[in-house]
């Protein structure tokens, strides 16, 4: 098998870090198309290398190869990193000597005005609907078993902003337990929903910034309930690191950028068969209860 030889383009700031540190222990957890998962032995964590056609994002390092279709990667692959290139077996090296250290745009919460709030929530269900998204959310097909999901998933997410709304931490943990798996696929429903809804959350200053400690309590303690990629999104979601494309979609809306909102919604949109959708949801859902909670802020 041919040796694959890329360079790294980017990579987020704190997978840089870990790898000078000289102390990270890395081994395959998982192999996709486009993606490489790395564990990480002492945390558990996961870390991915992926390529070019994908956006920056936590923990993930972007290099210039295409796909990983042919790579012969698995848990015996041993990893190595001698300060500039990183080799992953006999099947991939790659030169980081010309990285770029990718950090998210920074955020701030603002309040938005119900006019402007309309029109954002309009452009993203106009996105959603012209993807026909398969998004559990909006199922309207004949499968029952799909219908008793999407039901349970509009009922969960309701029943957590309420929670919300009315400051009821029993309520919140209850429902963030009941979202948590809730869905198919290797990011259920209920996790991506909840990706998107703690993204707004986590800008500084939104009104239910507060609810984070408890949301992240309940994510760690529950784990059990969905899968180890999924976690780590919402760890990072609930830390406010997310894909760079949900970071440009947030800062275009709170810098109040409605020329550029089409443009930002577009690739968010696209992650998965129907993740994107449900992190637009969870986005949706974020903004209306930043509106209702109010702030001193406003757009």
């Amino acid at each position: 098998m041919q040796q694959l030889k890329a360079r790294a383009l980017s990579a987020d700031a704190d997978f840089m870090a870990r790898l000078g540190r000289g102390d990270f222990h890395l081994d395959v957890h998982s192999r996709f198309s486009r993606v490489i998962n790395l564990r990480c032995r002492e945390s558990g964590y996961l870390y991915s290398v992926v390529c070019s056609s994908l956006d920056d994002a936590p923990n993930t390092l972007r290099i210039s190869a295409t796909e990983f279709d042919e790579l012969v990667v698995d848990g015996n692959t041993k990893l190595h990193y001698d300060g500039e290139v990183l080799q992953l077996g006999d099947g991939l090296e790659i030169d980081l000597a010309s990285c770029r250290v990718w950090l998210p745009p920074p955020l701030l919460f603002r309040a938005l005005s119900s006019d402007y709030l309309q029109i954002i929530k309009s452009e993203i269900d106009d996105e959603i609907t012209s993807i026909n998204s398969t998004s559990l959310f909006r199922y309207d097909g004949n499968n029952v078993f799909y219908q008793v999901m999407s039901q349970q998933l509009l009922r969960g997410s309701e029943r957590l902003i309420d929670g919300m709304r009315t400051a009821n931490p029993a309520v919140i943990r209850d429902a963030l337990k009941g979202l948590l798996g809730l869905g198919i696929g290797l990011t259920p429903s209920g996790d991506d929903f909840l990706v998107g809804l703690c993204s707004v959350l986590a800008v500084p200053q939104h009104p239910a910034h507060v609810y984070l400690p408890l949301i992240a309590q309940v994510i760690r303690a529950e784990e059990y309930r969905t899968n180890k990629i999924s976690y780590m999104a919402l760890i990072k979601a609930v830390q406010g690191k997310t894909r760079a494309c949900i970071g440009a979609l947030l800062a275009t809306i709170f810098n109040g950028e409605l020329a550029s909102i089409k443009e930002r919604i577009k690739p968010v949109v696209n992650i998965g068969s129907s993740s994107g959708a449900d992190i637009l949801s969870g986005i949706t859902a974020g903004l209306l209860l930043g509106n209702h909670l109010g702030s001193q802020h406003v757009a």
